[in-house]
């Protein structure tokens, strides 16, 4: 199985379809009058393989990729050389000074909550990690290490790493992972420490931004919204930059952030990263960064849309439209903002070093793209984009899935794309077509048909459905047993970071029960879809959300075991049975500190474009 076989039914060649992209017809009246099913046809076939990273490559895509990366590193290290030249042109230097005032108003005093712990891969760790992998052996920058230091003793008690473990690293490392056919995408995995930082920061900027009316939880649904009004009024434009992250240089950051600002991200930011060469070197080495904040930093994200935000407003104050600076949106370095300003925010967009996407940025016709919504006069014109290999039958389920949610209420009207679903169909053998309701997601196949079921003496239905299992596990026990010093494994589970992952109960077939760990994916393991029988019921668990006391009707018909919690001293030997564990849990690792003994104090070294503004 491979995605030569779909590439068969394209009425383009492989090479072609990464290079060919549809263009929009311009309107005239109502698009009813312009949007044909020839034009959705087509738009189908150019546009659903553009994107797909596993298309046929010709070129080392990550050479390619690496020599963008290095292109933007140099175009930073020309503004953070020449940054002083920008305030020779007397409008820029009253848009630079109203940015950083937005800026600075938004972000506040500086303050950092308790960071957040993911499981994205960090130096050390590939992506899938355990809070106890992911500090198991902490890893950290010097120049964070110095900021905590300055902070004293108690700062290190909050964190959740042993101090004495630290193993020190001169920055994040350089990793290229698929985008497109085209390009790759450069991601930069952090020191767990520094990502613990970073993600406390990202996290109070993410609050500020809350305060000034950017929800980033819902921004995608508002900006898409504000696309489809804007492609029929056209009183906003849609901007998106190229490579944005990668220019925001750091002379830019030292002056739009106030000191302590810049002084907290500047020391948990990397300041290096590993690459494999470069263009000053044709071996592994650290590379001194010109952007400020790489793609794998826990604040980017939060910055950059802090920065490209205040960036809107500054224009529209010194446009003398002050009244539009909150009719500004942003999301990362995708922009809305009011059409009388397009012009002018371009202007400043190239002055101060960014890039504007011209091919995805619109401020006239019926046309506005913005967070994934494709908009024309009105109408959603968006089509789906197949980023799998389809190299199983999971994958042809899902694209077979895309297909049949867009298109199918108009098949008749779009003959070649039902063919097209028609074909996915044929690949998927007939004992992997594991048919099933939408409601259930991927995990099964949409259709016509009907779904394998089996009804069990509850009344509860059971579909065959997708199920993703990893190839390698691993247990809390198995870490622990590698080497954890125990004041890391007390913060973790104190501070809940084990939560479901400590030892459980199983049951075994001649009914005894045995106790032990968790079991859950090992970092980096591949993961495999198997099939398997799933439950669905109308109401979870077969209880009537809106009759909650309905609960009480299914009971006696229950396993005894439930039936036994509803006992009135069910309660209080619950609670007597959590008191136990914890004073056995308080024991051992009162055993565990006695038999490692003291530590040994920690000993470490600190050491101009053309402008016009209307």
């Amino acid at each position: 199985m491979s995605l030569s076989k779909l590439l068969e039914f394209y009425p383009y060649s492989a090479s072609a379809l990464s290079e060919t992209r549809f263009e929009f017809p311009s309107v005239d009246g109502t698009l009813s009058d312009n949007w044909t099913s020839e034009l959705t046809e087509e738009q189908f076939f150019k546009e659903s393989m553009r994107k797909n990273p596993f298309l046929p490559k010709e070129n080392d895509l990550d050479v390619k990729t690496m020599e963008l990366f290095f292109e933007m590193e140099q175009r930073c290290l020309t503004y953070n050389s020449r940054f002083n030249e920008l305030f020779a042109n007397a409008k820029l230097v009253e848009i630079l000074t109203a940015w950083r005032t937005h800026v600075r108003t938004i972000m506040g005093d500086c303050y950092a909550t308790y960071g957040k712990i993911n499981s994205g891969a960090t130096v050390s760790v590939a992506t899938g990690n355990s809070p106890l992998e992911r500090f198991a052996e902490p890893t950290m920058t010097h120049e964070l290490f110095t900021l905590k230091m300055q902070h004293g003793p108690y700062n290190w008690d909050m964190m959740p790493y042993n101090v004495g473990d630290i193993v020190f690293h001169n920055g994040s490392v350089t990793k290229t992972v698929p985008k497109s056919a085209k390009i790759n995408r450069v991601i930069n995995p952090e020191p767990s420490c520094n990502s613990f930082e970073q993600a406390a920061y990202g996290a109070t900027m993410q609050r500020r931004l809350l305060h000034v009316g950017i929800d980033l939880s819902t921004a995608q649904e508002i900006h898409r919204k504000l696309a489809h009004e804007a492609s029929i009024s056209g009183l906003y434009a849609t901007k998106d930059l190229t490579s944005a992250s990668a220019l925001i240089y750091t002379e830019l950051c030292k002056w739009l952030l106030s000191h302590e600002w810049y002084s907290a991200l500047d020391a948990c930011r990397s300041h290096r990263t590993w690459v494999d060469r470069s263009p000053i070197y044709d071996f592994g080495h650290y590379w001194k960064l010109q952007q400020f904040a790489t793609m794998g930093n826990g604040f980017c994200f939060e910055l950059e849309t802090i920065i490209f935000l205040g960036l809107m407003r500054a224009v529209a104050e010194v446009s003398g439209q002050e009244f539009l600076t909150y009719s500004c949106y942003c999301y990362g370095d995708d922009m809305i903002v009011p059409t009388s300003l397009s012009k002018n925010l371009s202007s400043v967009i190239k002055a101060v070093g960014f890039l504007e996407n011209r091919e995805k940025s619109f401020d006239s016709g019926p046309f506005r793209e913005s967070c994934g919504g494709d908009f024309l006069a009105g109408h959603d014109v968006r089509s789906v984009y197949f980023k799998m290999a389809a190299s199983n039958h999971y994958e042809l389920t899902v694209m077979a899935n895309q297909v049949w949610d867009k298109y199918h209420t108009r098949f008749s009207e779009l003959p070649q794309i039902a063919l097209f679903w028609a074909k996915i169909i044929d690949l998927i053998p007939d004992d992997a077509r594991l048919w099933g309701p939408s409601s259930l997601g991927d995990i099964v196949l949409h259709g016509p048909y009907e779904p394998a079921v089996k009804t069990n003496k509850y009344k509860g239905d059971s579909f065959r459905c997708w199920a993703v299992e990893p190839a390698t596990l691993t247990s809390i026990g198995h870490i622990i047993h590698k080497g954890v010093h125990p004041s890391t494994f007390a913060k973790l589970a104190c501070g809940g970071y084990l939560r479901g992952r400590g030892i459980v109960p199983v049951i075994r077939a001649d009914g005894t029960t045995e106790h032990r760990y968790q079991q859950f994916a090992a970092p980096g393991t591949k993961f495999k879809h198997v099939k398997k029988w799933v439950r669905y019921y109308q109401y979870p668990s077969m209880i009537d959300e809106q009759d909650p006391l309905s609960i009480f009707q299914h009971l006696p018909n229950a396993d005894r075991r439930i039936v036994a919690r509803t006992q009135r001293d069910y309660v209080q030997l619950t609670v007597d049975k959590k008191h136990s564990l914890i004073r056995k849990f308080a024991a051992k690792l009162q055993h565990l500190v006695d038999k490692q003994g003291d530590f040994a104090p920690l000993g470490v070294d600190l050491g101009l474009y053309e402008f016009s503004f209307d």
